[in-house]
């Protein structure tokens, strides 16, 4: 399919959608005699007679499908493409063991297609017409149905329901969600690992995937709500799921590594829950150690060297090539979230804990969180930050690295990128046309402003710049300007920054002397003495309002210093 493209009902306009090999953004064609009967489109349920009367013809929602198989599908496989066999049976037939003993709701059909819909290109009125549809569904039967039965299917259709939180009402709605349906879970065992004999390796594979879901959808939620995480580890003994398909056997590898993606997603996820326990806990780091959190920062590496490249991506159809840089934008948010206890802690850090993230370390999160923001305001990008909450998450987090960062610096790479991450949010946010004006308009104009702000609190270091972020930047070395960063503490006093304010010469000559003072010091080794702080009147507005920012729509939260 080169193009995916439907018909309005309103306008008798044809819409073409943006493909993976298009820049053209949606647009009008008159080709109103090439109009199909909507009654076509609907031979499933009445719930799809009541979409296709209301939107166009047939292939709308077949659209749609075939954009959840190929973006969201290998990312996110909460419904692998043989589910998706009995909910769209124009889709081909894949092996006969993938496909689950007992049918999965009919709701999941328009969820399935609402997801995707919260895509830019997808016009307005399609999206309204999901919208309306899916609302009336849940407050009926269909809802009550999914909501009384603990099942795999809807644990399944609790899941995907929660990957944007624009197809429910409410972020509140979606938090509840994602708690029944890890409970469902629970209480049909996901979480316990089954005998070889007990059920088809086929259903042992799905269940394991669809575990690793709950465990995914829950970390992020519990760290986009800044609530506690439900599931605890410690009860959990099922093992990691297969990256093959349901139905291969173990040690049959001649099958497509389809699911990989998800599993250093589920690894990820893992690791966040685990910083989330060390770092942003009631009693910040008083209760953790130096051993968990250089354990933290260890496996962060190593699931970074074993992310495939592009090369070694499976040869899988619907595999879309932007799963890698997916998997980079979420390491380096849960690094960030890592970091943050350090770059400017609540509470003073205990005596006990002397670990610090390198220089090394930050400047190369720093580059990384550019790359990320680059890849954003691409079109492989752009999909993502309209459907899936988490990706939403982690391009404030990576504009907070690039604000502590140019409080410090004044870099002009670092500059370009939260013009650019200002850019992408605005366009993010504008896309909407009215639709959650509160959920995304209210964002991009707290994160605009602390932008703007950040950018005008000082000026570009154009004299003695570090080296540019791009990924074509080759190196981690460390100029005089970023190793500023690592200031101590106790030279840091509030009547500085009043003083250098009035005096910039006087203000200028210290900077120089700091350093000088930094660079006679040998580089950090493997305990780190030093703490992030920066001197700037700036970090109370960038560490206060990212966070009431992103939890301003949460049923309740943590104390700021407690919500990730």
């Amino acid at each position: 399919m080169d193009q995916l493209h439907f018909n309005s009902v309103y306008s008798g306009e044809r819409f073409v959608l943006v493909t993976a090999d298009d820049d053209t953004s949606l647009g009008p064609h008159d080709t109103s005699s090439s109009r199909r009967p909507a009654n076509l489109a609907a031979k499933h349920s009445s719930t799809e007679e009541r979409i296709a009367s209301q939107l166009v013809s047939e292939s709308v929602l077949e659209n749609l499908i075939n954009l959840y198989r190929m973006r969201i599908i290998p990312v996110n496989p909460i419904v692998s493409i043989s589910e998706t066999v009995g909910l769209f049976p124009w889709i081909r037939k894949p092996h006969l063991d993938s496909i689950p003993p007992t049918p999965l709701p009919r709701l999941l059909r328009l969820i399935v297609c609402s997801v995707p819909a919260q895509w830019r290109a997808v016009p307005k009125e399609i999206r309204e017409s999901l919208h309306v549809t899916l609302q009336s569904q849940m407050d009926g039967g269909g809802g009550s149905a999914l909501m009384r039965t603990s099942s795999l299917g809807n644990v399944q259709t609790l899941l995907v329901l929660a990957i944007s939180l624009e197809v429910l009402r409410t972020r509140r709605e979606s938090w509840l969600t994602v708690g029944l349906a890890i409970r469902m879970a629970q209480e049909i065992g996901l979480h316990r690992e089954m005998p070889d004999y007990a059920v088809p390796i086929g259903q042992r594979n799905r269940r394991k995937r669809v575990w690793a879901a709950c465990q995914i959808t829950d970390a992020w939620y519990a760290l986009t709500s800044g609530l506690p995480l439900t599931i605890n580890p410690g009860d959990c003994d099922v093992g990691s799921p297969s990256p093959f398909p349901d139905h291969a056997l173990p040690g049959q590898e001649d099958e497509d590594r389809c699911f990989e993606t998800h599993i250093h997603l589920w690894q990820l996820s893992l690791i966040l829950g685990r910083t989330m326990r060390a770092v942003c806990d009631s009693g910040g780091l008083a209760f953790t150690s130096d051993a968990v959190l250089y354990q933290i920062e260890r496996d962060l590496v190593d699931r970074e060297l074993e992310f495939p490249s592009e090369e070694e991506l499976p040869a899988f159809g619907e595999f879309d090539r932007g799963n890698t840089n997916i998997l980079k934008l979420v390491s380096v948010c849960i690094e960030g979230i890592l970091h943050r206890a350090f770059l400017q802690p609540a509470r003073p850090i205990p005596a006990h804990i002397t670990f610090r993230p390198s220089t090394a370390r930050w400047i190369r999160l720093v580059r990384r969180s550019a790359e990320a923001i680059h890849w954003l305001s691409k079109k492989e990008g752009i999909f993502y930050l309209d459907v899936w909450h988490i990706v939403v998450y982690s391009l404030v987090v990576c504009t907070i690295i690039q604000t502590h960062d140019y409080l410090t610096s004044g870099n002009t790479s670092t500059r370009e990128s939260l013009q650019l991450a200002n850019k992408v949010v605005q366009s993010w946010a504008k896309s909407s046309d009215g639709e959650h004006p509160r959920k995304r308009a209210k964002i991009a104009s707290q994160l605009g402003a602390l932008i703007s702000a950040v950018v005008a609190s000082r000026p570009q270091n154009t004299e003695n710049p570090r080296p540019s972020t791009s990924s074509s930047s080759s190196g981690l070395s460390v100029s005089p300007t970023a190793t500023a960063l690592f200031t101590s503490q106790q030279q840091l006093r509030p009547e500085l920054y009043v003083q250098q304010q009035q005096q910039p010469q006087q203000r200028q000559q210290h900077q120089q002397q700091q350093q000088e003072q930094q660079l006679q010091q040998p580089e950090p080794s493997d305990v780190n003495f030093r703490t992030f702080s920066f001197d700037s009147e700036m970090g109370p507005l960038v560490e206060g309002s990212i966070w009431d920012l992103l939890n301003s729509d949460a049923p309740s939260v943590f104390p700021t210093e407690h919500a990730a």
